[in-house]
């Protein structure tokens, strides 16, 4: 199959999916235990005959925010996944299937009654021979489309929300060298790549490298960690080359007056590569003479006209593979949020290098996306100044 032949028989295989209910999915008397987490844990681009490694931490019993529950079988695999609302009711199912041929899974949103997520993997002789991925980038919540044409449901989330993801993968012997790629983003914007898999000399994988259709984007998808360093120098090396990077990429984009705060955005688990953002003693004085009793700390974090850059194709990126490879390894993505809080003691210790105008009370700080309460703590864990700290703390108790 070409790439758009596997992205076709991926949208067939959605259309199939429409037309079974979830209750039908098929009966298991092999599971042996239920374990749980606070996200989706069990990606099957992660999976291997030899272990199917979780992205993230797992719960032997329940606990608050511990909504994903995976149902798993004698030899560690999950089988089945129940994802709840914090009142009970179940809203997202999901079933692995596992044979020689083919590892697939599939997964419907209750509530909208659509297939939220199909992934497959398909082995010739043993060897991974391509791999497909539908999801729906809202996972389906809030879609209704009862009484519609599957066809016409399919087009209608082709628009806005259908990410494709398809792989066929080239080998040479026993050796994975190579695969093609696409990527359909909502609309049927489309872009392809190729991975590119590099061995030392004992045959051990050394990297794979993400390299896209101009040539000029490379990205490293995993490197190999040298042997002669731990994983504490590693993030030190890491943190060390962000923060230079991080500075370079101010420069250039600096709105061209005193920057107040720098947020350095990411994702817990998903995406410690961060997005830039930056607020100007301007902008500063505005959020803080708009904000309401209650509302200076959500003012702050959503303030919709901050300056945003990107840090991609840079130094730090070969080093941050490495260092991340072990992470997923270990499942401590703790260590990337230390990681990413020592740069912004880094940056705020050195004030950008002296490089970019600051206010008086300039501070850096790593915040995740999701993140609702525990500014302060957060601002003295990345190295803000006590006292930017204490009049935050006085702001925020004076408010609320």
């Amino acid at each position: 199959m070409t790439l758009h032949e596997l992205k076709q028989d991926l949208l067939d295989r959605w259309l199939t999916a429409y037309d079974t209910l979830p209750a039908t999915m098929p009966a298991a008397d092999n599971i042996v235990k239920t374990i749980y987490a606070e996200n989706f844990r069990f990606k099957l681009e992660k999976y291997s005959p030899e272990q199917f490694l979780p992205a993230g931490p797992l719960l032997a019993a329940p606990g608050p925010g511990s909504v994903y529950a995976y149902a798993m079988d004698a030899t560690g695999r999950p089988v089945y996944l129940t994802v709840t609302e914090p009142g009970g009711k179940e809203v997202i199912k999901g079933h692995y299937t596992y044979t020689a041929e083919l590892v697939e899974y599939t997964e419907y949103n209750l509530q909208s009654r659509l297939p939220s997520c199909i992934q497959r993997i398909v082995y010739n002789d043993g060897r991974k021979e391509t791999f497909q991925s539908l999801t729906l980038d809202n996972r389906g919540e809030g879609e209704d489309f009862r009484g519609a044409d599957k066809k016409i449901v399919l087009n209608a989330l082709n628009e806005r929300e259908l990410l494709c993801e398809c792989k066929i993968y080239h080998w040479s012997g026993n050796r994975l060298e190579r695969a093609d790629c696409l990527q359909v983003l909502p609309g049927n914007e489309q872009m392809t790549s190729k991975e590119e898999y590099s061995y030392d000399g004992a045959g051990e994988l050394e990297e794979v490298r993400a390299i896209f259709d101009d040539d000029e984007n490379v990205g490293y998808l995993y490197v190999r960690k040298p042997d002669n360093i731990t994983l504490e120098e590693l993030g030190d090396q890491v943190a060390q080359q962000m923060a230079a990077d991080i500075i370079s990429a101010v420069e250039e984009a600096a709105p061209g007056e005193p920057l107040a705060a720098l947020e350095l955005h990411y994702q817990e688990i998903n995406q410690y590569t961060p997005y830039l953002c930056m607020v100007t003693e301007r902008q500063r004085e505005e959020i803080e003479e708009a904000a309401t009793k209650d509302s200076l700390f959500e003012d702050w974090i959503t303030y919709p006209d901050k300056e945003g850059a990107m840090i991609y194709g840079q130094p730090f990126e070969r080093p941050m593979a490495a260092f991340m490879a072990e992470v997923e390894k270990r499942n401590d993505y703790a260590l990337a949020t230390e990681m990413l809080r020592k740069v912004a003691r880094l940056l705020n210790a050195g004030k950008l290098d002296g490089k970019i105008a600051t206010g008086n009370e300039f501070m850096v700080y790593a915040v995740d996306w999701t993140m609702t309460d525990g500014f302060t703590a957060l601002l003295e864990a990345c190295g803000v100044a006590g006292p930017i700290v204490k009049k935050w703390e006085q702001q925020l108790a004076n408010r609320s």
